[in-house]
């Protein structure tokens, strides 16, 4: 498993989403999942959104409280929250 930490302006950037598409081809073929950290603050765990960073399968709750705890409102855009 692969975590990538990128930052949102120029050759950063680009490097970090280039090793991030390299990390998640790489674990999708090997079927492990792949943490790609947006920035310090907010981790996304790629495959399928379906695992954790142990490999153990998260349930819809459990999703969503991973991602609230990460900084993402599971309700954003939606109205229905923050």
């Amino acid at each position: 498993m692969r975590a990538v930490a990128g930052r949102h302006e120029g050759r950063d950037a680009r490097i970090g989403l280039a090793v991030a598409v390299d990390g998640l081809a790489d674990g999708l073929s090997q079927r492990r999942p792949v943490a790609i950290a947006a920035n310090d603050r907010v981790a996304y765990f790629l495959f399928c959104g379906k695992w954790d960073l142990e490999g153990r399968r998260l349930d819809n709750d459990a999703r969503l409280r991973l991602e609230f705890a990460n900084g993402k409102s599971p309700h954003a855009g939606t109205g229905a929250g923050p």
